[in-house]
């Protein structure tokens, strides 16, 4: 799991680890499509996806996140790459308020300029959160691997860790 910041058009930092998706939508003749995809990097805002079909900017798509079957309305907001494959990577953004939509917890507002944050898993229930962390967190984490927050799942204080890459997001 990492970070990446593109501080001249981003929002929010994205993080890049693949969640399977199902799109449609309606080609510019008006033909209904389908296919599967993949969410290579989220944020609160949006996602870079990669799909094996051709679709214009601008052209809205509905995502199904088939890790936790929620539904959302995007709009394609630039094409990025063709990769291998004949799949192409392109930026979205999301229509609606989906805060559950990529599984993860994140933050109300984007942080200070310059804070620290980490996706953590609660050790108890397995929810996954993206957390502001002070120097003493940090350090905690890469020492013994545990910090105690409050976990919104659970309902109390719990110990939590940094999430595995392929850890599966669970609702809060």
């Amino acid at each position: 799991m990492h970070f990446k910041k593109d501080s001249r058009k981003r929002r929010s930092d994205r993080l890049m680890f693949m969640i399977p998706l199902r799109v449609s939508g309606v080609t510019e003749t008006g033909k209904a499509f389908e296919c599967r995809g993949h969410a290579v990097g989220v944020n609160r805002f949006g996602a870079q996806i990669r799909l094996e079909r051709p679709v214009m900017v601008a052209q809205k798509v509905l995502l199904t996140n088939l890790e936790n079957n929620l539904r959302g309305e995007f709009r394609i907001v630039r094409i990025l790459e063709s990769s291998q494959g004949g799949k192409t990577e392109f930026g979205i953004e999301a229509l609606g308020n989906y805060p559950s939509f990529w599984g993860i917890k994140f933050p109300p507002k984007p942080g200070k300029r310059g804070e620290s944050r980490g996706l953590l898993e609660c050790r108890q229930c397995r929810s996954v959160a993206l957390h502001p962390l002070m120097l003493d967190d940090i350090e905690a984490l890469e020492s013994g691997g545990k910090v105690k927050k409050s976990c919104a799942s659970c309902g109390t204080k719990t110990e939590w860790q940094f999430a595995m890459e392929g850890a599966q997001a669970t609702l809060p």
